[in-house]
């Protein structure tokens, strides 16, 4: 997948308006990828900026302002194994 221009766009929006911290642009852009591109999940261990429900609320937030209606949730590993 291609950081493209609309990947940029969205991870600059998550940082200038508070979905993810100024310091988290690798974080913004791994959430803007997966978004852009209509990923289910993004997985991932970061609890404090991305496998977190308070920072998923604001990702989608700042996604659907800009036009994207997917939601995409942002979860753990451990949330996808089967235990079967």
């Amino acid at each position: 997948m291609e950081v493209n221009e609309a990947v940029l766009y969205l991870t600059h929006q998550y940082l200038t308006q508070g979905a993810l911290p100024i310091t988290a642009e690798a974080d913004a852009t791994h959430a803007a990828v997966a978004t852009v591109y209509e990923l289910d999940a993004l997985i991932s261990w970061n609890l404090k900026h991305l496998a977190n429900l308070h920072k998923m609320a604001k990702i989608n937030a700042v996604n659907l302002a800009c036009g994207y209606t997917k939601r995409l949730e942002l979860i753990t590993p451990l949330e996808v194994v089967n235990h079967d």
